[in-house]
């Protein structure tokens, strides 16, 4: 039985009243994120709703967070991951159970709207004030509002793909399919299914079916990782085609030039994102036509080309010479450092070791857990000899290639299956044995905490972003000095 939000319905109408009068109807220290979520999806499940009224009992709406608790956690007893996980497990689902309702809700706001309480009105499509409403953030920074609840970005890149959250979870192959692409579109960000990892045109066309299943035809992408060699090359064309029919309109392009791909793409109505390691192959494809540039970092985990530069170091270079919209890739996995890059003049940035950990993901548990409980030094470079650097998970496959390497290995041949990609499939993703293949990661991965739902991940990156650029922005009085 509900003990903080009663559900009544009238008609086509729900009333949800938080009612913890004495306390003025806390959000946290107590079920409320439980019940909220269960109403949200039971709303969801009823045709006949049509409308939410949201309201609180006694003379106030919401409070928001539980002072007893916030005083828990700046007491610096709780460690910081425990915080981070508090919130992700707790007071973060509700604005992503609130953003995947349909049925326009209504805020009833007959008292006070305190911190996550004014969030929580402000998820509503309408706020009707009565005379004793009163509302206050718990962070109050000049042109930024940025508390526990509610992050908003606007970038060029959140326009140009009409999404929430500057976040894009780049071409990953063999995990970057369906399950992860929708469960990223859903929670506001934007995702990849990378053509390469299907068998055929038809595999993909498939997939590309559940995919827009899954979001309920919000809009997904697909990454065209093109091979240096062009018998390699075969279906892209293909791969447009499919895509285009089955109305997918964004194409994240990646390996090689772009050259011949833009013009057809645009003139099916999409729009092209190109991914490269320099700031020189990032001008060439804005010269070819592209729509956004993202430039990768030696951190980039997989193949950041021969590129020494870190990421932010690119970027910068970048941002002096490009117009078109630009994200940044490679060794990002906090909040903070997407903060820093939208502070700097980057568009949004695209992440991938961060999500190895998703649930939506289709690898392992056992690679997860390793990943989960790794620091800053996961990862490792092999391959650089032969000119094709690929950042990677450093377990023993790892070991054995660069060992190889100092032996004088200089072909791909010399190194047997152990760098198929094939055998990373079956062995690592499939079988668990995280030391049998070779897993594409940069540093990013030694954020990874936990094994978490992607809508909890991204949650918890806005959370940390909006915190990062609240405190920035404090810092700036606005006037230059001599």
């Amino acid at each position: 039985m509900s003990t903080f939000l009663n559900y009544e319905q009238d008609g086509h109408v729900v009333t949800l009243t938080m009612n913890d009068p004495e306390r003025r109807n806390p959000l946290t220290g107590n079920t409320a994120v439980e019940e909220f979520v269960a109403a949200i999806d039971r709303i969801d499940g009823d045709a006949s709703v049509r409308a939410v009224i949201l309201t609180g009992a006694g003379t106030a709406f919401c409070s928001g967070g539980n002072v007893a608790g916030m005083a828990r956690h700046a007491s610096g007893e709780v460690p910081g991951t425990e915080i981070r996980q508090d919130y992700r497990r707790g007071i973060q689902r509700l604005p992503l159970a609130r953003f995947n309702l349909e049925v326009p809700v209504i805020a009833a706001v007959n008292g006070a709207a305190i911190g996550a309480g004014l969030d929580l009105a402000c998820m509503c499509d309408i706020r009707i004030a009565s005379e004793q409403a009163k509302f206050a953030a718990a962070t109050g920074v000049q042109g930024l509002k940025a508390t526990r609840m509610h992050a908003a970005f606007h970038t060029r890149i959140t326009e140009l793909l009409s999404i929430r959250h500057p976040i894009l979870l780049g071409g990953m192959h063999h995990l970057g399919e369906s399950r992860i692409v929708a469960a990223m579109v859903n929670a506001g960000a934007m995702g990849f299914i990378t053509a390469r990892s299907f068998e055929s045109p038809g595999a993909l066309r498939d997939d590309l079916r559940r995919c827009r299943d899954l979001t309920g035809g919000k809009p997904f992408g697909v990454n065209l990782t093109l091979a240096r060699r062009p018998e390699h090359n075969r279906n892209v064309q293909a791969w447009i085609d499919v895509a285009l029919d089955e109305g997918v309109r964004c194409f994240e392009t990646a390996g090689g030039s772009p050259e011949g791909l833009v013009e057809p793409i645009h003139q099916g109505g999409g729009i092209v994102l190109h991914k490269c390691p320099s700031v020189r192959h990032a001008l060439s494809a804005e010269r070819l036509g592209v729509d956004a540039v993202t430039l990768v970092g030696m951190e980039e985990g997989g193949h950041p080309g021969a590129n020494q530069l870190p990421t932010f170091v690119n970027g910068a270079y970048a941002l002096a010479k490009l117009r078109v919209p630009l994200l940044l890739g490679g060794g990002i996995g906090n909040g903070r450092q997407i903060a820093a890059a939208l502070a700097m003049g980057a568009d949004g940035v695209v992440m991938g070791s961060r999500f190895m950990v998703a649930a939506e993901i289709r690898a392992h548990a056992a690679l997860k857990q390793r990943i989960v409980e790794s620091d800053q030094h996961c990862s490792t470079a092999i391959l650089g000899t032969l000119g094709d650097t690929w950042r990677v998970l450093a377990n023993d496959t790892a070991r054995e290639v660069q060992r190889l390497e100092a032996a004088g290995a200089r072909s791909h041949a010399e190194f047997g299956d152990l760098i198929l990609s094939s055998r990373t499939r079956q062995r690592v993703y499939a079988d668990g044995e995280v030391d049998a293949g070779i897993v594409s990661l940069g540093p990013a991965g030694g954020f990874c905490d936990a094994i978490a739902p992607a809508a909890q991940i991204v949650a918890g990156l806005m959370w940390e972003a909006s915190q990062a650029a609240a405190a920035f922005t404090a810092t700036f009085s606005g006037r230059c000095t001599d």
